[in-house]
C-alpha cells in the first residue's frame, strides 16, 4: 500500500470520528448527559488514530514530503492529542475529546492537501517538455541532425573543452553516438 492509499484509510477513520462526534454533540444537546459510554469509545478511537498516525509518520518518513512529517509531529505533540493519549487525565466530562476531534479533522484537511497525488502535474509538465522538444527538433536544423545524442558533460563550475580546444563554463554539450560521427560534438 502506498502512503497515499494508507492516508486515504486514515482519513476515512477521521471522517467517521467527526460524524460520531457530531451525533454525540446532538445527544448531549437533547439528553444532557453521557450515555452508553460514548466518550470512552471516542477517546479510544482518538488514541488509536494518534497511534496509527505516529506509525504512519515513522514508516514513510523518508518518502513523505518534509512538510507532511512535520505536520504529523506537530499534531502528535499538540495539547488536545496529548490530552486524549494520557489516560491519567481521563474524566467523565472530558473536554479533550471534542478538542482532539477538531484537531484531527483540521489535520486531515492539511495532510490531504500535502499528500495529494502529484501525478497529473508531473504528467502535464512532461507533456509540455516533450512538445517543446518536438518544436525544437522541427525548427533547429543542427539539433534535428542529431538522431542519437548523449550528454557528454554538464558542468556548472568546471571548465569543459569543446572541439576547437576552447574552454567553456556551465554549458551542456551533446555528442553524436552514430558510428562514424562519435568524435563530433555539438553544443546546445
Amino acid at each position: 500500500m502506498s502512503y497515499q492509499e494508507e492516508w486515504g484509510a486514515i482519513s476515512a477513520r477521521i471522517a467517521t470520528l467527526k460524524e460520531a462526534a457530531t451525533l454525540r454533540a446532538g445527544q448531549h444537546a437533547t439528553v444532557g448527559r453521557e450515555s452508553f459510554g460514548l466518550g470512552a469509545v471516542m477517546r479510544a478511537e482518538c488514541q488509536s488514530i494518534a497511534d496509527v498516525l505516529q506509525i504512519y509518520g515513522e514508516r514513510y518518513e523518508n518518502t513523505l514530503p518534509s512538510a507532511t512529517t512535520s505536520a504529523i509531529k506537530r499534531l502528535l505533540s499538540s495539547r488536545p492529542i496529548q490530552g486524549v493519549r494520557d489516560n491519567s487525565l481521563m474524566t467523565q466530562n472530558d473536554r479533550s475529546i471534542p478538542e482532539a476531534v477538531t484537531a484531527l479533522v483540521m489535520f486531515a484537511g492539511e495532510l490531504s492537501y500535502l499528500v495529494a497525488d502529484q501525478q497529473p502535474l508531473l504528467r502535464l509538465r512532461s507533456q509540455q517538455a516533450l512538445a517543446h522538444l518536438q518544436r525544437t527538433l522541427a525548427v533547429n536544423k543542427r539539433v534535428r541532425g542529431l538522431r542519437k545524442i548523449k550528454v557528454v558533460a554538464r558542468s556548472e563550475g568546471s571548465a569543459v573543452s569543446n572541439p576547437r580546444g576552447r574552454q567553456r563554463r556551465g554549458r551542456l554539450r551533446l555528442q553524436r553516438v552514430d558510428e562514424g560521427l562519435s568524435g563530433h560534438t555539438q553544443r546546445s
